[in-house]
């Protein structure tokens, strides 16, 4: 009933919670959050995936963004296996980056891929809270609803947690975005709720 009532609005800011039995490495135990959901597809950004490499010092050297301001670098994710070099800031609503690119995805949380705001987080002007995150989840038309109706994914609140985002340890926010439904992780197997 809850996939059917979120197709007609669409799921831009609502997490995809990966169900248990998803087997693709790349999104078992994936948590994402959909900033993109229409009848050309759907794009999100895996917020529970610390990159290996490169760390936001490393970014900030390659692109010539300068010293680190006041603020902690941001997390470096590993948003999804789409344009893997492309970078993206999931950041709070206290900034909003030149030209009206940063784009609202829900109460508390906005994306944008300015350069401008990358240069922000460098120098301290930037968002209080943010995540950087290379490559993105995309999905052609109709699919993520062909994965929804296959139980690939669970949908999560009407509306994504900021503080999930931007707080919680990485490895512990797939588990707690279960909980904010009801749902005990360690119950849930590929089929079903134990």
């Amino acid at each position: 009933m809850i996939l059917r009532e979120s197709f007609a609005e669409g799921l831009k800011g609502r997490f995809l919670i990966a169900d248990p039995s998803i087997a693709d490495p790349e999104f078992a135990r994936a948590l994402i959050l959909v900033t993109a959901h229409g009848p050309q597809g759907a794009m999100g950004f895996i917020v529970n995936r610390p990159a290996e490499r490169p760390r936001f010092a490393e970014v900030r050297r390659e692109l010539g963004l300068g010293m680190r301001g006041p603020e902690p670098d941001p997390l470096v994710m590993s948003g999804g296996p789409v344009e893997e070099t492309r970078g993206f800031l999931i950041h709070s609503e206290d900034y909003e980056a030149p030209e009206d690119s940063s784009e609202v995805v829900g109460p508390g949380l906005r994306v944008t891929s300015a350069m401008e705001a990358l240069r922000a987080v460098a120098s301290g002007s930037g968002p209080h809270r943010a995540l950087f995150v290379l490559g993105y989840a995309g999905w052609a038309p109709r699919q993520l609803e062909r994965e929804l109706k296959r139980n690939d994914w669970i949908v999560g609140p009407a509306a994504a947690d900021p503080d999930l985002v931007f707080s919680a340890p990485p490895a512990e926010r797939w588990a707690r975005a279960l909980e904010s439904l009801g749902v005990a992780p360690a119950r849930l197997t590929g089929a079903g709720i134990c």
